[in-house]
């Protein structure tokens, strides 16, 4: 119907711009009065069937529109609980299952790996720390005894030098003081001598005076003795 109302409309058009030529000036009026006639009876002929469109149309929807009412949203309607819950149940077994048997196994063996793993790092570290201490005892140990044997021959070697050092010096006291003796010997000797040798000269240097003062001639043996004997007065 609506492609007839086209059809009317295009010629209605096709007519009018015909009129407006010289030719068919006189039978226009005629013709436009002819299609104003075809156009009422086609708008006739319409209008019913239109007004069964309009009227199935909205006899649908008010239909719907009650039984969307009536039904409600589907999730609500108690009829579908029973298979929901199956279907519930069902999903669930089917993702507890993998996650039963393969997940959580998997992710039980990580944790007992890692754990494993870091028992056996914490009993590595431990005995890392304890033959550390080990060593460190051990070299405490080594230079405790290098020290006590430094200081056991420093001591050692500073006895040694002191008792060198008394026995060069008891050497050198002993040559010292035989020496000393010595040279006490010799000057004691040569003292004597001096001493004799100066009572000879005194005792003939006493005898010359004697004689020439007094005119006496005396011995030189006695003015000897008598010369030493002054010497000691003297000398006490």
């Amino acid at each position: 119907m609506r492609s007839l109302l086209l059809l009317s409309a295009t010629l209605t058009l096709g007519m009018t711009g015909l009129a407006g030529t010289p030719a068919f000036a006189a039978d226009g009026a005629h013709d436009h009065m002819q299609m104003d006639h075809v156009t009422e009876e086609i708008n006739t002929h319409m209008a019913p069937a239109h007004h069964d469109d309009a009227h199935g149309h909205d006899t649908a929807h008010a239909e719907e529109g009650h039984h969307d009412e009536v039904q409600g949203l589907p999730q609500l309607d108690g009829s579908t609980y029973p298979s929901q819950i199956f279907w519930l149940l069902v999903t669930f077994a089917l993702m507890y299952l993998p996650f039963r048997f393969k997940v959580l196994p998997d992710l039980s063996g990580v944790i007992e790996r890692r754990r494993e793993q870091i028992e056996g790092d914490l009993i590595s570290a431990k005995n890392l720390k304890i033959e550390a201490e080990n060593v460190h005892a051990a070299y405490e140990k080594i230079v405790r005894e290098a020290r006590d044997k430094s200081s056991y021959l420093f001591t050692r070697a500073e006895e040694k030098i002191k008792e060198q050092e008394k026995a060069s010096y008891a050497e050198f006291y002993a040559h010292a003081a035989k020496d000393i003796a010595d040279a006490e010997e010799e000057i004691a000797d040569a003292t004597q001598k001096a001493l004799a040798t100066v009572n000879d000269v005194a005792a003939e240097v006493a005898a010359a005076a004697a004689e020439k003062l007094v005119g006496i001639k005396t011995d030189k043996k006695k003015a000897i003795s008598v010369i030493e004997t002054i010497g000691k007065k003297k000398a006490a």
